[in-house]
C-alpha cells in the first residue's frame, strides 16, 4: 500500500499566508507612495509654471516633458533643494494663491538652474552640443539661447520646445546606457544613440540668430536632381 500523504501543517498554512499578505500589502503602499510622490511632483512643477506672472512657465515645461520622453519620474528632475524646500513649508490647507504666494518667497525668483535637477542641467547643455553635431545651422548653440527661445509664446518655438526636449530626453537616456555599458549590449547602445541623431535632426528648421533661435524652413527640393546636387 502507497504511504498516505501527511495532512499538511496549519501553522505552515496561517505562515504562507501571513507572507503573502505582508508581500501584497507592502506592494500597494509602495504604489501608493510612489503615487503621492508623482501627484506632489506635478504640483511642484505647476507651481513653477505660475509663479511670477508665468515666466518659468518654460522651465516647467522642460520638467515635464523630458520626464515624459525619458520615462523618468518628475521627481528626479526638479532641483532637490527648491523641492525639498517646497514640501517642508507649503501648508495644502492654503489656497492655491496663498500657495503661489509662499512659493514665489521661498523660492525667490530663481534662474532656470535652481529649479532643475543639475542632472538635467547637464544633459540639456550636452544636448545642444549634439544638435550643433548634426546641424551645422546650430552649431554653437547655448543654452541662454534656448531658454529665451522657449520662454517665446508663438507656436513655432513651442514646436522647438517639444522637439528640443525630445533631444535631451534622447541624451538622458543614451547617458544612463552607456553608464551601465558592462551591462548593456550593443544593441541597446545603437538604438539610444540613433535615437539621439534622429531627435537632432528634428530642428533642422530652426537656426541660431544672435540671442535666440529663429524659425527660418529650409528650402526642400523639388526634383530628383535638385536632392542628389544639394542645388535648391
Amino acid at each position: 500500500m502507497e504511504d498516505a500523504v501527511a495532512p499538511p501543517n496549519d501553522d505552515n498554512i496561517r505562515d504562507m499566508i501571513t507572507k503573502e499578505t505582508l508581500r501584497v500589502l507592502g506592494n500597494e503602499r509602495e504604489h501608493e507612495m510612489a503615487s503621492d510622490e508623482t501627484r506632489s511632483d506635478h504640483t511642484y512643477i505647476e507651481w513653477i509654471g505660475h509663479i511670477f506672472g508665468g515666466q518659468h512657465r518654460h522651465v516647467a515645461r522642460l520638467i515635464a516633458l523630458v520626464a515624459r520622453y525619458a520615462g523618468e519620474l518628475p521627481h528626479d528632475l526638479i532641483h532637490p533643494t527648491a523641492r525639498h524646500t517646497l514640501q517642508e513649508q507649503v501648508d495644502d490647507r492654503d489656497t492655491q494663491a496663498e500657495q503661489l504666494t509662499r512659493v514665489e518667497t521661498l523660492l525667490g525668483n530663481h534662474t532656470w538652474e535652481e529649479y532643475i535637477d543639475p542632472g538635467l542641467a547637464g544633459n540639456a547643455r550636452i544636448a545642444c552640443y549634439d544638435i550643433g553635431q548634426v546641424l551645422p545651422r546650430l552649431r554653437g548653440m547655448n543654452m541662454t539661447q534656448v531658454m529665451a527661445t522657449m520662454a517665446l509664446p508663438d507656436e513655432h518655438y513651442r514646436v522647438f520646445t517639444d522637439y528640443f526636449c525630445a533631444v535631451v530626453a534622447s541624451r538622458w537616456r543614451a547617458n544612463s546606457v552607456l553608464a551601465a555599458q558592462p551591462y548593456k549590449t550593443k544593441n541597446e547602445q545603437a538604438a539610444v544613440m540613433l535615437a539621439l541623431h534622429e531627435s537632432s535632426k528634428r530642428l533642422c528648421d530652426f537656426t541660431l540668430n544672435g540671442d535666440l533661435v529663429k524659425y527660418a524652413p529650409r528650402p526642400h527640393p523639388s526634383t530628383l536632381s535638385e536632392l542628389l546636387t544639394g542645388h535648391f
